[in-house]
């Protein structure tokens, strides 16, 4: 036997001793649940995160589009405006000029708000701020699959403060983006 070899068994040497069993193989698994009362203060922080910025909308009448899709739109008046709306287009048109926008469940939710309500604008408000929440809600949700609970409340958290959403919130008729981003 040369120098630094392991002896070979049958050889005259012994036998190398046996290797001791692996650990059995496991999949790898989703990190472990946050504890319940880590993801109650989350929700709690997003909850505040989502409404404070968007409270002072509730004060608002209609602006700007919000008086010729909701305010002054007959479409939306009547329970019979649930099956009409699945026809018509988005903005109300005298029947020449259309710009060809489609948005049926938007229009539909407008009209259950509308006839539900009696077509107040505070009313309108709640609805877009309600919608607001859970769209925060739905994006924590989607990250938290994908980067961790940490990483997921501060995207969250990002989404739920970014001036860019007021105006889908303080636009009762922008909230059609919040449901997009709800839908996809």
């Amino acid at each position: 036997r040369r120098r630094g070899q392991a002896p070979q068994p049958g050889r005259g040497g012994r036998a190398p001793p046996p290797l001791p069993p692996s650990p059995p193989v496991t999949p790898p698994t989703a990190p472990p649940p946050a504890a319940p009362r880590k993801r109650l203060v989350g929700a709690a922080a997003l909850l505040a995160l989502a409404v404070a910025p968007l409270l002072p909308t509730l004060r608002a009448a209609f602006v700007y589009d919000d008086t010729t899709i909701i305010r002054d739109n007959v479409l939306l008046r009547g329970w019979g405006a649930l099956a009409h709306v699945w026809g018509e287009p988005y903005w109300p048109s005298d029947g020449l000029n259309t710009l060809g926008l489609y948005r049926p469940l938007h229009i539909a939710l407008l009209a259950t708000v509308w006839n539900v309500t009696g077509g107040g604008a505070l009313w309108f408000h709640l609805y877009a701020l309600l919608l607001a929440v859970v769209t925060v809600f739905a994006v924590s949700y989607i990250l938290r699959r994908g980067v961790g609970t940490m990483a997921a409340l501060a995207g969250a958290a990002w989404f739920a403060t970014h001036p860019l959403h007021v105006e889908a919130v303080a636009s009762v008729a922008n909230t059609s983006e919040l449901l997009v981003t709800l839908c996809t």
